[in-house]
């Protein structure tokens, strides 16, 4: 058998996220939170790099946020060219 009482429970709402490089800060707009992270515009994206053992930063996670302009400078900088998929789509 469950008993449950009435109780608060705070929840925090993501209300802004900003491109770690140039600054650039995305709103959600009128109620100034983002109901769950997946409703983020595609113009600022969560970039996770981990890295391992034998690297000098063995150990350390970097977590960023990078708008797409960035992404185009950063890639933009690298001698050998990224691998690009592009999705088509059939309407």
């Amino acid at each position: 058998m469950r008993e449950y009482k009435d109780g608060t429970k705070i929840v925090q709402y993501l209300s802004l996220v900003k491109c770690n490089k140039c600054g650039k800060e995305i709103h959600n707009g009128e109620d100034e939170f983002f109901v769950t992270e997946d409703i983020i515009p595609d113009i600022v994206h969560e970039i996770k790099i981990s890295f391992g053992y034998g690297s000098n930063l063995d150990g350390q996670t970097f977590r960023m946020d990078l708008c797409d302009e960035c992404i185009e400078k950063l890639v933009d900088s690298f001698i050998i060219p990224v691998d690009i998929d592009r999705w088509i789509f059939n309407d």
